[in-house]
């Protein structure tokens, strides 16, 4: 049975999603998806993405822009991620905040991104493979980003390791429309 609780107070549609897992002395086994318990946070899922990223790698944050908003459901299957979210819906109280949760491959749980959030993570261990469960489909032309490095957070790396793409990304303005969702 799937369960979900609340990341926080102030991000109630972020939700952690605790799998069925099970483990003995061969290892462990993790189910991460059954559509019917899985529509119950997540009502389809139309891509999934594999990512394997090195030690000090920033990647995001990205998001879509309406009417090809995103939400993601993020698995740390391998290694340690510092993991970012951040409100970027037009009429939120809490527009422009963000938090950041540890994901790691020992975790029993998924992260819940809504639409109307944007997200990045770093990288804490030596390498992290991530999977990643969104609804909708990537659309080159609404997809859109903030400059990792322009918000007021420790990304507990040494030296960041950002993409060409990503670097070039505009900084956060929580006045600048561009980051309306």
């Amino acid at each position: 049975m799937i369960n979900t609780e609340n990341f926080s107070d102030k991000f109630q549609d972020i939700k952690k999603v605790n799998f069925h897992s099970y483990q003995d002395l061969r290892g462990s086994f993790l189910k991460i998806h059954e559509s019917k318990e899985l529509e119950t946070v997540m009502p389809k899922i139309d891509e999934v993405y594999l990512s394997n990223s090195k030690k000090n790698v920033i990647r995001g944050i990205h998001f879509q822009k309406t009417p090809h908003q995103l939400s993601k459901l993020v698995t740390c299957i391998s290694g340690k991620i510092m993991d970012l979210f951040i409100d970027l819906r037009k009429n939120s109280k809490y527009f422009g905040c963000f938090e950041m949760i540890e994901l790691s491959e020992s975790d029993k749980f998924s992260l819940l991104i809504p639409e109307g959030f944007g997200h990045g993570f770093s990288v804490l261990s030596d390498s992290a493979t991530l999977l990643y469960c969104q609804t909708g489909s990537y659309e080159r032309n609404y997809e859109d980003g903030i400059h990792p490095l322009s918000l007021d957070t420790d990304w507990c790396v040494d030296e960041a390791i950002i993409s060409e793409r990503d670097s070039k990304l505009p900084i956060f303005n929580n006045k600048d429309e561009r980051f309306f969702l």
